[in-house]
């Protein structure tokens, strides 16, 4: 990540990436409870995949590669949970570990859906990159250690949705990718989709 050009990055945020696009809306708390959506009446949690990138120390351009669920099937319509799987990253040489840089969109992983001009959201994971006394931004949600920073992000409540359908992923949406860290022993950023439906197949 370019530390210096992150302000403009985030005036571009602001603009153009932080309205999800009208195929895929929030349907329920952060939390999942309450509704159909979290898991009552039931209702049972069908595993679809789990994406995490392969970037290592060797590939780190990878990381702008999207990871599709289900091998970039189609999905079919319906309501979805998604899951911090844990994992953490760098963004930068001396930093701490995190999943997202920013807040806003603008260095962070995003889901997406054909392609990543398709940004629906921000998946859940902690957010900062480094401890600087004073800087709201950077201060939250970074750790010196990659453990404490893995069971943090487990930790998550997941993020309930509705999906009307087609190709969802990860992508890290990040303006270089040369100067990232990958996760101790691959354990990069990860989440789990599952299906919220009456009857699992």
């Amino acid at each position: 990540m370019n530390r210096l050009g992150w302000l403009v990055g985030l005036v571009l945020a602001a603009s153009s990436c932080l309205s999800p696009v009208q195929e895929l809306t929030t349907d329920a708390s952060a939390g999942g409870g309450g509704g159909a959506a979290g898991g009552g009446g039931g209702s049972s949690e069908c595993v679809v995949d789990t994406a995490t990138s392969s970037a290592t120390a060797n590939s780190l351009s990878l990381f702008g590669t999207p990871i599709y669920f289900d091998d970039g099937a189609s999905l079919a319509a319906g309501t979805y949970r998604l899951e911090n799987s844990g994992g953490c990253m760098k963004y930068g040489p001396g930093q701490n570990w995190t999943v997202h840089a920013y807040a806003s969109g603008v260095v962070s992983w995003w889901i997406v859906g054909a392609d990543t001009s398709a940004q629906f959201f921000i998946p859940p994971g902690t957010v900062g990159f480094e401890r600087i006394p004073g800087s709201a931004d950077r201060d939250i949600g970074s750790f010196a250690d990659f453990t404490q920073c893995d069971l943090a992000n487990r930790s998550l409540p997941p993020r309930d949705f509705n999906h009307a359908g087609g190709k969802l992923g990860i992508w890290l949406k990040d303006d270089i990718y040369g100067d990232n860290t990958a996760g101790v022993n691959g354990q990069n950023p990860s989440w789990t989709l599952s299906r919220v439906t009456a009857d699992c197949p």
